[in-house]
């Protein structure tokens, strides 16, 4: 999203780099894929194909932890 600011007051603003917020579709879309990605990385732990360690710190990454 792109803001044309031409007061001090906007120039003020954004220095807070305000983000824009999610719909709640778009964090369930996000938490779905993230559940997908977490099967999967279970399957491949399951089958052999990593490792735990691996499993775990993918895992956190899919959950931004």
């Amino acid at each position: 999203m792109t803001v044309v600011c031409n007061t001090g007051i906007d120039s003020q603003l954004r220095c807070f780099n305000i983000q824009e917020e999610k719909s709640i579709a778009d964090v369930s879309m996000d938490a779905s894929e993230s559940l997908k990605g977490i099967k999967a990385l279970k399957e491949l732990l399951d089958i052999g194909a990593i490792t735990q360690e691996e499993f775990d710190a993918k895992k956190n990454q899919l959950l931004n932890l």
